[in-house]
């Protein structure tokens, strides 16, 4: 059962439709099961260089994160051939993380972005995070609620930065591009990124 709930919100993702989260009070386990489920579509829909060099893709979370049991069912999937590995980093400064992956910051690490992203500094790593300004502030996907679903932002200068190509179908369901300024991407400001 735990196996076609996940079928069907993976379903729901690839086809960009909002997903629903629970209204406030309910469980964070759910709301944290469809940030995970985001996270492995953001991995099917994002390149990265030198692909054919790595052995594996690595979604990694700063500290103890917020997602439970949630990406236990994503660690060992295997996308364009390579397995992911989920990891969890109690700092980026030891152990650094690897390039090709992508890293969630939740909002309790949100005091630590700056520096966080000041550490990535020229890594190929997809940030994403879910504190409000988090794309405006130098991440890469906003992950928000809005009125109980989870939407997105992409701040495509991060992305840039990061050296990471992004599918044309992962901008058509963005909620807004941005730049880091905060406003919004013209498609002149983001068609080199696109894969």
């Amino acid at each position: 059962m735990k196996s076609v709930k996940w079928l069907g919100l993976l379903l729901t993702l690839s086809l960009g439709l909002p997903v629903l989260v629970p209204a406030a009070g309910a469980s964070d386990t759910r709301e944290y099961a469809v940030k995970a489920a985001y996270l492995y579509k953001f991995m099917t829909l994002i390149e990265w260089p030198n692909e054919a060099k790595i052995q594996n893709f690595i979604i990694g979370v700063v500290g103890p994160g917020p997602f439970g049991p949630s990406l236990d069912d994503i660690n060992g999937k295997v996308i364009r051939g390579k397995p992911i590995r989920v990891a969890t980093y109690s700092a980026l400064k030891p152990p650094t993380p690897t390039d090709q992956m992508i890293l969630f910051i939740d909002k309790a690490n949100d005091p630590k972005l700056k520096t966080i992203i000041g550490d990535l500094k020229g890594r190929n790593v997809l940030t994403v995070g879910e504190a409000a300004t988090f794309a405006e502030r130098g991440g890469c996907i906003n992950l928000v609620t809005v009125k109980n679903h989870v939407r997105f932002r992409i701040n495509v200068d991060a992305v840039r930065r990061a050296q990471l190509k992004i599918s044309p179908r992962l901008v058509k369901v963005a909620t807004v591009l941005v730049t880091d300024q905060g406003e919004q991407a013209s498609y002149n400001q983001y068609e080199d990124i696109l894969a």
